[in-house]
């Protein structure tokens, strides 16, 4: 797992770098530029939410067709059908912890 993550690292590491060298990333996300650790907060945030909603509906799947069709339509499903498949906060423990990026980085650019 610990190198998975480090290899992810490594990737975004890079094609950031890349990005930057190649002159496409937006003014407020180049180096020194004010709040650029804030708006990085909200960016993985929200990526690290939406990661946990796409992994959460997919993971169901393996408990039921029906369960995993309706918590990609209706809204608010997601996390009923968390708790009765058992799996509550193995996803919902990272989409807490991104929704606390987000806050964080809201906070910092206030």
């Amino acid at each position: 797992m610990s190198l998975t993550l480090l290899l992810l690292a490594g990737v975004v590491a890079l094609c950031y770098a890349s990005a930057l060298h190649a002159g496409i990333v937006p003014e407020q996300f180049r180096p020194g530029s004010p709040n650029l650790l804030a708006r990085t907060l909200i960016v993985v945030g929200f990526a690290t939410l939406f990661g946990a909603q796409l992994v959460g509906s997919l993971v169901l799947f393996r408990y039921g067709f029906l369960r995993a069709t309706l918590s990609v339509i209706v809204p608010g499903y997601l996390v009923f059908a968390l708790i009765r498949s058992g799996i509550y906060w193995q996803v919902m423990g990272p989409w807490c912890a991104s929704l606390g990026l987000i806050v964080v980085g809201t906070v910092m650019l206030a």
